[in-house]
């Protein structure tokens, strides 16, 4: 029996998960905390530090030639995940979230990591590396208990508060300014892949509420208050109550 299960691991190889989750914490560190106040050329030398790094971990997975340029692909993108952060963080400080600081969103936010490692996830995908992205939601779920698909799309200015149980599946659109808090699930199991929940600009979303009917569209603006099953569209600026 010894050697057939040696050789499923031979035949079905599985990246290096730990040191995939590692280089992780290593790059939200890079972006996010500059604890040590290293200057900005050495900021500069970690940047290519992670950059190699990644190469490596994609090597096993992918042609070197490949894993040199989607590094290089991967970190040309990072303008863009810092950008969407940003306006993240804004987001949480402009709510009414017990967050004071940029620090205290950035140091103590699970739910504000799990979007992190969503952003990130979404650009490996697009990159066509679905084991990374994988492995980095599933990285994000065991810490926080918030399971982002990284096939779902997720506009700035996103909150969650809490987080604790919250589900968005891959066929879920979220637009920009929604706030959701611990529990909801959005998005069902379907067949069909195309998107199933559409939830529109400056949506708030309480605890425990379920949307995973098919073709729903939750209008921008509206609220809807917790521990809610939700089986039909809502209308812009329409609240739902207990």
């Amino acid at each position: 029996m010894r050697d057939h299960i040696y050789n499923q691991t031979i035949k079905h190889r599985v990246c290096d998960i730990d040191k995939i989750e590692s280089w992780l914490n290593k790059l939200y560190k890079w972006m996010f905390i500059n604890s040590n106040c290293i200057s900005f050329s050495e900021f500069l030398i970690k940047e290519k530090e992670l950059e190699k790094e990644l190469e490596h971990l994609v090597l096993g997975l992918i042609s070197t030639q490949r894993a040199t340029g989607i590094s290089l692909r991967f970190f040309s993108e990072i303008d863009s995940i810092y950008q969407s952060l940003e306006s993240d963080i804004k987001a949480y400080l402009s709510s009414d979230l017990d967050f004071n600081s940029r620090v205290s969103v950035i140091v103590s936010s699970p739910g504000f990591f799990a979007v992190f490692a969503y952003r990130v996830s979404y650009v490996f995908s697009q990159l066509d590396l679905s084991v990374l992205s994988q492995v980095c939601s599933g990285y994000a779920r065991k810490l926080t208990g918030i399971d982002i698909c990284y096939k779902a799309v997720i506009a700035r200015g996103f909150i969650i508060d809490g987080g604790i149980g919250v589900i968005i599946r891959e066929n879920v659109k979220i637009n920009h300014n929604v706030r959701i808090s611990s529990g909801v699930i959005l998005g069902g199991i379907f067949s069909n892949k195309q998107e199933s929940v559409i939830v529109d600009h400056n949506v708030i979303i309480k605890n425990n509420v379920s949307i995973q009917t098919q073709n729903i569209t939750i209008g921008a603006y509206s609220v809807i208050e917790q521990n809610q099953i939700i089986k039909q569209s809502v209308k812009p600026h329409f609240c739902i109550e207990v």
